[in-house]
């Protein structure tokens, strides 16, 4: 995925749900993305957002999990 661009995951569930299902995102800056999120109401639609770079970095494998879907237009 990072090879292709994308550097968030975004998921309508919750990251410690059973089964997460994420979305790739290519966003020009996050920390613009994410701020462009602060101080809006929380709700239960609000995606859970992983920053790849840092999932890589920081994160035990076991609590990387989850089903990613890419959709390839022709």
């Amino acid at each position: 995925m990072k090879k292709s661009g994308y550097n968030i995951l975004t998921s309508n569930n919750r990251s410690d749900h059973e089964a997460v299902y994420w979305f790739p995102e290519k966003v020009d800056n996050v920390n613009d993305y994410l701020s462009g999120r602060h101080g809006t109401k929380v709700s239960n639609l609000e995606p859970t957002i992983l920053i790849i770079d840092e999932a890589l970095e920081n994160m035990e494998q076991q609590y990387l999990y989850g089903y990613v879907f890419c959709m390839k237009w022709n």
